[in-house]
């Protein structure tokens, strides 16, 4: 049957459908099979045992809905996503740095644009962790060490021996090598500790 997704709860990763006939029913987001159900979205279903709709697959998505998806595309740390997904998302970033840096030199870029990309990719970077079944604990330690490394170049730390700053400098590269696999590691098989399998894009296709 065929229903109306009327609300859904991020933090849980559940929501509720109302169908046709009037009936409200409570789903799980790891039930939708095929793109994503955010308020508005409807979808086509099956009602399990536990009177729960199941089997979902999203047929029809408004403006509204679609501007959802792209606000926890870009800014939510919660749910996974394919590589493939991560690609488009990257090639994007790439052309977008290539014509800015072509049309304004770095340091005339505002700060709040370029927070906002920076926080965008570490969203888009975590759910790609997720997507392994790994943390984004790796990106701190990433962040931690990078900066200890750029302030000692730049002689602001002067408690870190040279031999440290050596140490240092390998777990960063260690760390930096870890984290570019988990971008373009494969996915786990079904549902993780972070949600359900991401559906791959329909611009690329990675097994």
């Amino acid at each position: 049957m065929q229903g109306t997704v009327l609300s859904v709860d991020m933090n849980n990763d559940t929501g509720v459908l109302r169908a046709e006939d009037g009936k409200k029913y409570k789903f799980q987001f790891k039930n939708v099979l095929t793109g994503k159900a955010f308020a508005g979205s409807v979808v086509d279903f099956e009602i399990n045992d536990d009177n729960e709709a199941s089997e979902i697959y999203t047929k029809k998505t408004t403006l509204l809905t679609k501007l959802d998806e792209t606000f926890w595309f870009l800014f939510s740390s919660r749910g996974r996503i394919s590589r493939d997904l991560f690609l488009v998302y990257m090639a994007g970033l790439s052309a977008l740095v290539l014509l800015t840096a072509y049309f304004i030199t770095i340091d005339r870029i505002p700060g709040l644009p370029a927070f906002a990309v920076c926080y965008t990719t570490y969203c888009v970077m975590v759910k790609r962790f997720h997507d392994s079944n790994s943390s984004a604990f790796w990106i701190f330690l990433l962040v931690i060490f990078g900066a200890l490394l750029a302030l000692s170049a730049l002689n602001l730390v002067n408690f870190i021996s040279q031999t440290g700053i050596t140490v240092v400098g390998g777990l960063f590269l260690l760390f930096f090598a870890f984290a570019f696999y988990l971008c373009f590691a494969k996915g786990t098989k079904g549902d993780n500790k972070y949600g359900s399998e991401p559906v791959s894009c329909k611009t690329i296709k990675l097994k």
